[in-house]
């Protein structure tokens, strides 16, 4: 009974490795027959969102601008001329939209009927969208983009950013920033007074000048978490992480505690006076701090 129960088993196996060799054969063949099939499909991939559209607008009286992105790599830098400029590259049915409502420029970049998710997207990257706005202004910011990475030059009393998938960029000086990512890392640095930055699934690198007294709070659910502080920083510093360790290099004037319970980790700091603070919090993942 068990020969006959194995020699069934690899008559069933044979069979199945001879119809995948066959089907395979037949794919082979076919393509070197008609080579053109290829060319055709690559061709139409090749141009399935290669839609070009710009706008611009003037900036006088606007003290917030909201940009509400589908899907692109977005890409926000200061130039030296005196209006917004916006240029999207995307499908044939893609849209800039602009409103202007009592001292606010709204942009929205539509990207288009149909799945968002389009594979030219994830496999070429080629959908983006740029703004670039005058070195002098400085005022509110607001961005958020449904698929894809943000990245940001520049000076602002306030900047929002989210992005659901993608990484974030922040290079700003800013009296506050706040970043959310829910899957993907945030990198931000600069002249900043106050911030909240967190990610859901993702890493935290902060690299902040601490000119004023200010409060920073970086939480990451899944992901590391690194503070890179400079060394005459007038701050304190408290961590805590569920699942992971707790890293320092840093020549603090003080260190107040540092402890490890099961995997939990807890630390606290400060250097000089502490004027400025900032908590770390990682539910699973490493923080350092250097």
């Amino acid at each position: 009974m068990q020969k006959e129960k194995s020699s069934k088993k690899w008559l069933i196996i044979s069979i199945i490795l001879f119809i995948t060799f066959a089907m395979s054969t037949v794919i082979v063949a076919f393509l070197c027959f008609f080579p053109g099939v290829i060319n055709l499909y690559s061709n139409n991939y090749k141009h399935r969102a290669d839609k070009s559209m710009s706008e611009s607008t003037d900036l006088k009286d606007i003290d917030t601008i909201d940009i509400n992105c589908d899907i692109a790599v977005l890409s926000i830098e200061p130039y030296s001329g005196s209006t917004a400029s916006i240029e999207y590259i995307a499908k044939e049915d893609s849209q800039i939209k602009l409103k202007k409502t009592n001292g606010k420029l709204t942009i929205d970049a539509v990207y288009g009927k149909g799945p968002k998710l389009d594979l030219n997207f994830l496999h070429n990257n080629n959908i983006k969208l740029t703004i670039k706005l005058p070195k002098n202004y400085n005022k509110e910011l607001n961005v958020d983009n449904n698929v894809g990475d943000i990245k940001l030059n520049g000076s602002f009393t306030k900047a929002k950013l989210n992005a659901d998938v993608g990484d974030i960029d922040a290079q700003v000086d800013a009296d506050y920033i706040n970043v959310t990512c829910s899957v993907g890392d945030a990198k931000v640095s600069g002249n900043i007074n106050s911030s909240k930055i967190e990610s859901n699934v993702g890493n935290i690198h902060y690299k902040p000048m601490l000119s004023k007294k200010g409060e920073h709070t970086l939480k990451s659910n899944v992901g590391s978490i690194d503070l890179d502080l400079d060394e005459d920083s007038n701050v304190s510093v408290k961590a805590k992480t569920d699942l992971g360790e707790i890293n320092n290099t840093f020549n603090f004037t003080s260190i107040t505690k540092d402890g490890k319970k099961d995997f939990a980790s807890s630390f606290a700091a400060y250097n000089k006076d502490g004027e400025s603070t900032i908590n770390l919090d990682s539910d699973s993942g490493e923080i350092t701090i250097e």
